[in-house]
């Protein structure tokens, strides 16, 4: 269980693989209880098989902000049968500034 009640954002670094790659986040609360997914714009890769993007995802949207969560998410929505994106520096912070 965590508690979101310090944070805003959940900040993450996505490197895609192929041109107009979509993903998604969703949480799940406490007794694996779903909460409202949402689609991170899709992102086009530029030269060299793709730039890195830092995502300042906020979990208002979820209606997670101010309670405890079980687990996390974030999934490729681009519908290809092998698809990979890559995810790094993972982190709740209180503003999309600073950890």
């Amino acid at each position: 269980m965590f508690d979101t009640t310090p944070y805003n954002y959940l900040r993450f670094a996505l490197k895609p693989t192929v041109a107009n790659q979509t993903a998604q986040v969703y949480f799940m609360l406490v007794g694996d209880k779903p909460v409202v997914r949402a689609s991170i714009r899709s992102i086009r890769p530029g030269a060299g098989g793709g730039a890195v993007e830092r995502v300042h995802h906020p979990i208002g949207r979820h209606r997670v902000a101010k309670t405890k969560i079980y687990k996390f998410a974030i999934q490729d929505q681009t519908g290809l049968a092998s698809n990979v994106f890559y995810v790094d520096d993972v982190a709740f912070v209180a503003d999309a500034g600073r950890p």
